[in-house]
């Protein structure tokens, strides 16, 4: 017992709370590792990624064949559509024997769609299913980043059906420079070469691991709204491919003993295993956004838990910082933040800061610009945004959690005291400014060396 509770207080507290400027590089390394493998395991557990997973699964089974459908009509006017059937083939690979019965049954329903002869409504449901998919991927890895705001309904369909339509050429590009590159006159009189014909064998099992990991990237980018980081994007990309690889050979493995799964399932046995890979499938694309989102936010993890209800001199510390970051970065280099950018700089979790943001926009202190993700300005010039208005627009009374009616005990004696508290704190800020504030900051910066407000780039790298 006694060992459990120190392990539990060794990776909830001193993990975090290790002063890394005092170990050597190679300590800073395995402790912001173990943060981050911890950090991972723990939003994994908050976020129910199992459960999100089956959901997509659900919603990959209906949108599955009018996907593909739309896939096969683009790449038809090419007279690539074959290659997309390779792809499908290769995915359903880990299946063994089945997975050519599955493809083959997948594209048999996809020919019986004849796009050309469908009205405008049955087009349109068509594309509608497709959208949807998206939509749901979308709000799954939203949530794992901590995003409320999913992107406008014009980017919406922008971005989605520019994944429907260019998607299935990547992809016949992708299948198509490993067999130009292998077919090349040069490279086939090189594999005649004993020496390189083993180099260029083992480069033929890389590349197609190479591009399992920047597909997994390249949707860790793309999907959230939000600003992801090349490295922490590569990071997870790199664990969904290692894992995708991993968990195909152990499939394979499985479905060649599956003659009690056959016998339990009978003739559904074929549809039990491509369920269960298309679940394992999402399971891997929704642990390395995860693996992702914790190396970007590293130091924000150290709070244990996303924290959404906070004490009033919290939130009045993080509502003066995130108005400093803001007003400072715009008044020295013009430079526009997000939300995740704030959370990023403050060491915070991005949703109560949000929260904070959304009270000092509804008091016209800041607003969002119209790009996606929106950027965060100053509503008025800085001069003329005093230090009580933001405190008071996270203490006001739109925050009470319940008015207290007027028949109540002593009401009106507890309204003259809070009277006073608000009129000692504007005597005691008196006339000074958000501008005076960061002021007085950038000063001090100086005397140190330092100036300004260091933004994303100038932070410290918060990854492993």
């Amino acid at each position: 017992m006694e060992l459990f509770k120190r392990l539990n207080k060794f990776f909830d507290v001193d993990i975090w709370e290790a002063d890394l400027s005092k170990v050597t590089p190679l300590r800073v390394l395995l402790i912001k590792t173990i943060r981050l493998v911890y950090g991972t395991y723990r939003e994994f557990k908050n976020n129910e990624l199992d459960m999100r997973a089956m959901g997509l699964v659900y919603s990959t089974l209906l949108a599955l064949v009018p996907l593909l459908a739309l896939s096969f009509s683009l790449l038809k006017a090419f007279g690539v559509h074959n290659q997309l059937k390779q792809a499908l083939g290769n995915f359903l690979l880990p299946l063994g024997d089945r997975g050519p019965e599955i493809a083959q049954k997948l594209i048999g329903f996809v020919d019986n769609i004849k796009i050309g002869v469908l009205s405008a409504v049955g087009l349109g449901l068509l594309i509608y299913t497709v959208i949807r998919l998206i939509q749901k991927v979308e709000d799954s890895v939203n949530y794992i980043w901590k995003i409320d705001e999913p992107r406008s309904l014009a980017r919406r369909f922008s971005d989605y059906m520019s994944i429907v339509l260019t998607g299935p050429v990547l992809v016949f590009i992708a299948l198509s420079l490993k067999a130009v590159f292998l077919s090349h006159a040069f490279i086939q009189k090189l594999i005649n070469i004993h020496l390189f014909e083993v180099v260029f064998i083992v480069i033929g099992q890389i590349i197609p691991f190479v591009f399992i990991c920047l597909s997994f990237t390249f949707i860790i980018i793309f999907i959230p709204n939000t600003r992801v980081r090349f490295k922490s994007a590569l990071l997870g990309g790199l664990i969904s491919g290692t894992t995708w690889q991993i968990t195909a050979w152990i499939f394979s493995s499985m479905v060649v003993k599956s003659a009690r799964y056959i016998a339990i399932y009978s003739s559904f046995a074929v549809l039990f295993f491509f369920i269960l890979w298309l679940y394992f499938n999402w399971l891997i694309v929704l642990i390395g956004s995860e693996v992702a989102y914790c190396h970007q936010h590293l130091n924000s993890l150290s709070l244990k838990r996303e924290i959404h209800d906070i004490g009033n001199r919290l939130k009045e510390k993080l509502s003066l910082g995130i108005m400093c970051l803001i007003g400072g970065s715009f008044r020295n280099s013009g430079e526009k933040l997000t939300a995740s950018d704030i959370a990023a700089n403050l060491g915070y979790p991005l949703a109560p800061v949000n929260k904070l943001l959304a009270l000092m926009e509804e008091q016209k202190l800041i607003h969002p610009t119209i790009d996606d993700p929106p950027y965060l300005m100053p509503s008025r010039e800085l001069s003329t945004i005093k230090i009580a208005e933001v405190l008071n627009s996270v203490r006001g009374k739109s925050q009470d959690a319940l008015e207290i009616g007027d028949s109540s005990y002593q009401m009106e004696r507890i309204e003259t005291v809070m009277k006073r508290v608000d009129d000692a704190l504007v005597r005691a800020l008196e006339e000074e400014t958000l501008e005076d504030l960061i002021l007085g900051a950038e000063s001090r910066e100086r005397e140190k060396g330092r100036i300004g407000f260091k933004g994303e780039k100038g932070k410290e790298d918060e990854g492993v």
